[in-house]
């Protein structure tokens, strides 16, 4: 029973700190071995989905807008 309840706090006990020390190992390999042979592709996929997003939402309030007018109920 002794034997068993060394092992259970040693081994099976997880606090805070080991937690986030696993998260931020994941975090740095995938910053290693993923985003930095990538070089600048994350960035500029990044922008161009930010326009696209851009583009959609104006053409969307833009359609918006000109219905609101049609039925008078923008001010």
């Amino acid at each position: 029973m002794i034997n068993f309840c060394t092992f259970a706090t040693k081994f099976l006990v997880m606090n805070l700190n080991s937690i986030l020390r696993g998260i931020g190992e994941v975090i740095t390999w995938t910053f290693d071995t993923v985003l930095v042979p990538l070089g600048q592709l994350p960035n500029y996929a990044f922008i161009a989905l930010g326009g696209f997003g851009l583009f959609l939402w104006l053409s969307m309030q833009n359609k918006y807008n000109k219905k609101s007018e049609q039925e008078g109920t923008l001010k």
